[in-house]
């Protein structure tokens, strides 16, 4: 891989590598309207400057164990075929080199394979 920057993202003190030219927004957590019947890791939409976003939550999408009730949180905005999701993660550390990515031991995170085909 050579090229492009990555964020680095943190869930559940575990380091993963996401594509910047990915990322819209970084938005603090947001009043959440549930959607009923939507996956476990789809926490809910919420909107953002007109728009709807459908937030997902990356420690349930990688099973991981749950955040703390009230442990910070960071919503990472993605734009994907025109529509917005937020990955809610712990935190973000750092944008870095592709060629930072093995030096570092970081994993990417194939977003397209975290989005829900439809809610």
């Amino acid at each position: 891989m050579t090229g492009g920057k990555f964020l680095t993202v943190i869930v559940a003190d575990q380091s993963f590598a996401l594509p910047a030219e990915l990322v819209s927004d970084l938005v603090k957590p947001q009043p959440i309207t549930i959607v009923p019947h939507a996956p476990a890791s789809v926490t809910g939409i919420f909107n953002l400057r007109g728009r709807i976003v459908t937030a997902i939550d990356l420690r349930e999408r990688l099973g991981l164990p749950p955040r703390a009730i009230g442990a910070p949180a960071l919503n990472i905005v993605v734009d994907h075929g025109g529509e917005l999701y937020a990955l809610t993660a712990d935190d973000v550390d750092d944008v870095i080199a592709s060629d930072e990515l093995t030096d570092q031991g970081l994993a990417t995170l194939d977003i397209i394979g975290m989005l829900p085909l439809s809610l």
